[in-house]
C-alpha cells in the first residue's frame, strides 16, 4: 500500500493530497488572503508575506469539529521561507527556529496528543514547503503567515516578480489584497491586474488569482554589501563563460521525451566518443549495429531515474537528460538499494557531475541533486547541446564556499570573511546565501541529515532560514517551547519582515508605509 501511494504521489502530481495528516481537513477552507510584496530591484531579490483566514464550516457539537489545515507552497527558483506566525487568542505570535526532528516531535505530541495550539513548516524537495496549522475549529477562524525570500527572475533586460503559488483548504471562492512597496520607481511595469497606484505602492483587491506577475524595467544591480557578526555578503553579476572540456564518457538518459531526430542527432555528433546508455541493468555502449534497437527500447520508458553510481568517478563525464513526466523525489525512494548506492556515490564525488537537461522544465529527481549541488546541471536547447559537444566545451562551475551562483536572478552572491561598515543593502542577502551554502554543506549526507542537525543548525539559526535540518514552528505557550528543549535564537536575523531590510523609505515614510498596511491588514479580516 505505501509503495502505491507513492506512485500515486508522483505520477498524478498528488503530494499535497497524499500528505499524511493528524487531523482531517475536509471541511476547511481559505476565505480571505493577504499579501503584502517588499521589492528590492537593485538586488534583484522580494520579500513576500501572505497571511491567510481558514474557516471551519462544520456544524457539530463533538470534539470532531477540530481539524488539521494543511497548505503546500511552490516557491520560484532559488526561494527561502524566513519567517511564519500563527495568530492565537488573538495576538500574533512569530515562529521558532529549531531542528527538524524537534519541530516534528512536538507538533505530533500536541496535536496528536494534547490537541492544543502549533504551526509546523517544514522544507520539502522541489522548491516546496508545508505548512500544518491546528486546531482549526467553527467556533473561530484562524490566521497564520509565512514570509519568503526569493530573486526576481531575470530574462535579459527585465525581471519578474511571480506570485507565491499553493494548494490548501478550498480557495477558489477566496478574496485577497494585494499590497506591493518598492524602491524608486517601477519603469514599464506590466500586471494582469489593475493595481492601483500610490507613490511607491501598489495596490490591488478582489478575487484571488494565483496565477499573477509583476514585469519591469531591470535597475543596475547593487554591490552594497550586508554585514552581520563579522561577515559580509554582496552581489555580482553572473556571466555564463564556457570552459574546455572534453567528456571522455557521455551517457544517454532517455526517455519518452526524446524524439528520434534528436537521438540520432547528439549520436552523430559525438561520433568517436564512447557513448553510453543504461539498459538491463548496466551500461551499454552505443555503436551503429546497436543505436536504433536501444533508442527503441529507452523510449519506451516515461521516466528514469539516472543511476549516477554507475558512473566512473575518475573520468570525465557528462549526462544528458530529458524531462518527460514527473519522478519521485529522493525521499520517496530513500530506503530503496538504489537511494543507498547513489547517496554513497556522492558522498565521495568532489566536483559535482556535469548535466545537461534539454529544455527548460527539470525532473524532481534531478532538481533536488541540483539544489544540493550532487550534480552542475545547466540547461538549453538541443542546438546549444549540440554546440557544446562539437566543440568540447561546458559551462564553468563558479561556485565555491564563498560564492552561490543563481541564475534565475541573473547574479551571483558572494560571502566576504572581511568585515565591511554597515550598509542599508537588504539582509536577504544573508539569507540567501546560508540557505544555499546549508544545501551544500547537507547534499553529500542528505540521508544522514538529522545527525548533522545539531552541527549546522546554529547557522541556520544565524540567517533563520528553512532547510532540510531546520524547520519553524509555533506553540502555545514558552512552557511548550522550554518541555521540547526549542530555544528563541540569539545574534541572529530573527523572523523576516517587511520595512525591516534594505534603504527603501526614509523611516518617517516607512512609518506611514507600514500605518497603511496595518490599516488595510486589520479592517481586511475584521470582516464578518
Amino acid at each position: 500500500t505505501a509503495d502505491r501511494i507513492k506512485i500515486l504521489r508522483y505520477m498524478f502530481d498528488a503530494r499535497h493530497s497524499t500528505e499524511r495528516k493528524l487531523w482531517s481537513g475536509d471541511n476547511l477552507s481559505t476565505t480571505d488572503i493577504v499579501t503584502n510584496v517588499q521589492l528590492f530591484p537593485q538586488y534583484h531579490l522580494a520579500y513576500t508575506e501572505k497571511t491567510f483566514k481558514i474557516h471551519n464550516s462544520l456544524v457539530t457539537r463533538w470534539n470532531g469539529s477540530q481539524q488539521e489545515a494543511f497548505y503546500t507552497f511552490y516557491l520560484p527558483e532559488g526561494s527561502v521561507v524566513t519567517s511564519a506566525a500563527l495568530w492565537v487568542e488573538g495576538e500574533e505570535r512569530p515562529a521558532y527556529l529549531t531542528t527538524k526532528n524537534k519541530a516534528d516531535n512536538a507538533y505530533k505530541k500536541i496535536v496528536g496528543v494534547e490537541r492544543r495550539d502549533p504551526l509546523l513548516l517544514h522544507w520539502q524537495e522541489g522548491n516546496r514547503v508545508t505548512v500544518r496549522v491546528f486546531p482549526c475549529t467553527p467556533k473561530e477562524d484562524r490566521q497564520f503567515k509565512i514570509g519568503i525570500t526569493t530573486p526576481l527572475r531575470k530574462v535579459e533586460d527585465q525581471l519578474t516578480y511571480e506570485n507565491i503559488d499553493f494548494e490548501g483548504p478550498y480557495w477558489n471562492t477566496a478574496n485577497e489584497s494585494i499590497n506591493i512597496v518598492t524602491e524608486g520607481t517601477l519603469s514599464n511595469m506590466e500586471t494582469p491586474f489593475s493595481f492601483q497606484e500610490n507613490g511607491l505602492n501598489y495596490n490591488y483587491s478582489g478575487p484571488y488569482n494565483s496565477r499573477w506577475s509583476l514585469a519591469f524595467d531591470a535597475a543596475p544591480l547593487s554591490t552594497s554589501p550586508f554585514s552581520f557578526n563579522g561577515n559580509s555578503y554582496h552581489l555580482a553579476p553572473y556571466k555564463n563563460e564556457k570552459e574546455d572540456f572534453q567528456a571522455e564518457h557521455i551517457y544517454l538518459d532517455i526517455n519518452a521525451g526524446f524524439s528520434n531526430r534528436e537521438m540520432n542527432k547528439i549520436y552523430a555528433t559525438c561520433k568517436g566518443k564512447k557513448v553510453f546508455v543504461y539498459s538491463n541493468h548496466r551500461m551499454v555502449a552505443l555503436n551503429d549495429n546497436n543505436k536504433k534497437a536501444l533508442f527503441r527500447q529507452q523510449r519506451g520508458q516515461n521516466f528514469t531515474l539516472f543511476p549516477f553510481y554507475k558512473l566512473d568517478p575518475n573520468k570525465k563525464n557528462l549526462v544528458i537528460s530529458k524531462f518527460n513526466q514527473l519522478t519521485p523525489t529522493l525521499d520517496d525512494i530513500k530506503t530503496s538499494e538504489f537511494m543507498r548506492l547513489t547517496s554513497d556515490f556522492f558522498s565521495k564525488t568532489i566536483s559535482p557531475v556535469r548535466v545537461f537537461n534539454i529544455d527548460t522544465d527539470i525532473s524532481p529527481y534531478l532538481r533536488t541533486l541540483q539544489e544540493l549541488r550532487s550534480i552542475q546541471l545547466e540547461n538549453g536547447a538541443t542546438n546549444v547541446l549540440l554546440e557544446l559537444l562539437a566543440t568540447d566545451k561546458f559551462y564553468k562551475n563558479k561556485e565555491d564556499d564563498q560564492t552561490i551562483v543563481n541564475r534565475y536572478g541573473g547574479f551571483e552572491l558572494k560571502e566576504s570573511y572581511d568585515p565591511t561598515p554597515a550598509t542599508n543593502a537588504p539582509d536577504h542577502l544573508m539569507r540567501l546565501f546560508v540557505y544555499n551554502d546549508l544545501l551544500r554543506e547537507v547534499g553529500k549526507n542528505y540521508f544522514n541529515k538529522a545527525e548533522l542537525a545539531d552541527a549546522l543548525i546554529e547557522e541556520a539559526k544565524e540567517a533563520y532560514v528553512v532547510t532540510p535540518i531546520s524547520s519553524l514552528i509555533v506553540l502555545e505557550t514558552q512552557k511548550d517551547y522550554d518541555r521540547f528543549d526549542i530555544k528563541k535564537a540569539r545574534n541572529s536575523l530573527q523572523n523576516a519582515s517587511i520595512g525591516d531590510s534594505g534603504a527603501v523609505p526614509e523611516p518617517g515614510e516607512w512609518l506611514l508605509i507600514l500605518l497603511v498596511l496595518t490599516m488595510v491588514f486589520w479592517m481586511y479580516f475584521q470582516k464578518p
